[in-house]
């Protein structure tokens, strides 16, 4: 069926029937995710209680968030596309807001790899930075956004605005693979210079970006940006992993 039958601000298909029934015995605050290791569908998630539907999409990403609050009693979670919806998907319930940690909202699109030994933080950048080596394990630091350039000063790519100074300086002792995610509850950019090229990123999962790339031995500027008014500062959590 339609999902604008049940939620009219969420388009695509579902099923007639819930993908989980939920019972609460008391007041509940949480969030639902949904990802998808398929094309990128406009996916989303609609969540039913007492005849009041809403619903989180995708857009251009194959991560759907919704959060919102439920009182006791039952509740029905849809999950819907705008695609091909025989395509397998991942349903991630917590209680709770949406979380800053990207092992938990990132589900199988983008694996983290876990182990390693411990990175070894640093004073570099604004807000901290780390030294990775080759087998490190994911690192994760937090700061709050400056915004008051244009990001396109480091590139003509690059969106939103960025700080003067760099948000953290990572430094890799070998070349390696690496994934640069940004979690934050606002619209945020990433800027990445290193010693012979610059990478930006934005809207990669959701409203937040990631760089997936292989970098060479060397220091790397870390830019955290934000789309909307430089009168704001929003905080975010940034993970580095293999």
């Amino acid at each position: 069926m339609q999902v604008a039958s049940l939620a009219p601000s969420c388009h695509g298909r579902t099923s007639s029937q819930p993908a989980v029934e939920l019972t609460f015995s008391e007041s509940v605050n949480a969030t639902f995710e949904v990802t998808s290791q398929g094309p990128l569908h406009q996916w989303s998630v609609i969540t039913c209680q007492e005849g009041e539907c809403s619903c989180g999409s995708a857009l251009r990403s194959p991560i759907a968030v919704h959060h919102r609050n439920f009182q006791p009693g039952n509740a029905e979670i849809y999950v819907g596309c705008a695609g091909n919806c025989e395509t397998e998907y991942q349903l991630s319930i917590y209680p709770g807001p949406p979380r800053n940690s990207p092992t938990l909202q990132l589900g199988s699109t983008y694996p983290i790899i876990q182990d390693g030994e411990p990175a070894t933080e640093t004073d570099f950048g604004s807000f901290g930075g780390v030294l990775l080596a080759e087998n490190t394990a994911p690192a994760i630091l937090n700061g709050v956004i400056d915004s008051s350039r244009d990001a396109s000063a480091i590139g003509y790519s690059c969106r939103g605005k960025i700080g003067e100074l760099p948000n953290h300086i990572v430094d890799l002792e070998a070349e390696s693979t690496l994934t640069f995610r940004i979690r934050s509850d606002y619209d945020t950019t990433l800027a990445i210079i290193g010693p012979e090229d610059w990478w930006c990123n934005d809207d990669t999962e959701g409203l937040n970006p990631l760089i997936q790339r292989s970098f060479s031995a060397g220091s790397y500027h870390i830019f955290v940006g934000a789309i909307g008014s430089p009168d704001l500062r929003p905080a975010y959590t940034l993970t580095v992993s293999r």
